[in-house]
């Protein structure tokens, strides 16, 4: 069962599944790789011939090339999601604790290319959508918070509020602006406007 897809800027289409399997296709869909990863695939993100994978409660970097694992790091919690900003890797992870029925603590991960950790930084709310723009590293949050925490080179967090304190459950970067979903079915941009309700 497909967990996660990610298409290349050359066509390549790269796949992850719940059993921790990656296979990558080129744009004539031959196989051009198979891997296996140490648990469920939720998410990829690509620079160069790095191809990094959250996978589980771990973070993993693979070859883009041949599917050859580099590197490999175990998370607080599960791993989410994951980006590339400013030449670093960044994922975030969550615990959830199964008797308050609610994730408690959350963290962004970031590392260098090479695996080496720089820093990490941790917050109450759990993160559901992450992405570069220009400067700063955008995270959409959910409760308690709600709205957007931006950091910056240090992992320092600023929150910004959005146009309702519903949780982000999703957004994109688009080319104009920055789109995010919330909980209650709104949606809202970057710069605090209702876009849709």
């Amino acid at each position: 069962c497909v967990s996660s897809l990610f298409q290349s800027e050359e066509g390549d289409l790269i796949a992850g599944g719940w059993d921790g399997r990656i296979r990558m296709w080129n744009s004539q869909g031959d196989v051009v790789w198979t891997a296996e990863s140490v648990d469920r695939v939720s998410d990829f993100a690509r620079q160069g011939d790095y191809l990094f994978a959250t996978c589980g409660l771990h973070i993993v970097a693979f070859s883009y090339s041949d599917g050859k694992q580099l590197w490999d790091h175990a998370l607080e919690g599960s791993a989410d999601a994951v980006t590339i900003h400013n030449d670093q890797v960044m994922a975030v992870s969550s615990v959830y604790d199964i008797e308050h029925n609610d994730f408690l603590e959350s963290a962004v991960w970031c590392y260098s290319f090479t695996g080496e950790l720089q820093w990490v930084s941790r917050m109450s709310e759990r993160p559901w959508t992450i992405f570069s723009a220009s400067d700063e590293l955008v995270i959409g949050l959910g409760r308690p918070q709600c709205g957007l925490a931006l950091l910056d080179s240090n992992g320092e967090i600023e929150y910004k509020e959005l146009a309702t304190e519903s949780p982000v459950m999703c957004g994109i970067n688009g080319k104009i602006k920055q789109l995010f979903g919330h909980a209650d079915g709104t949606v809202s941009d970057g710069n605090g406007q209702l876009i849709a309700k």
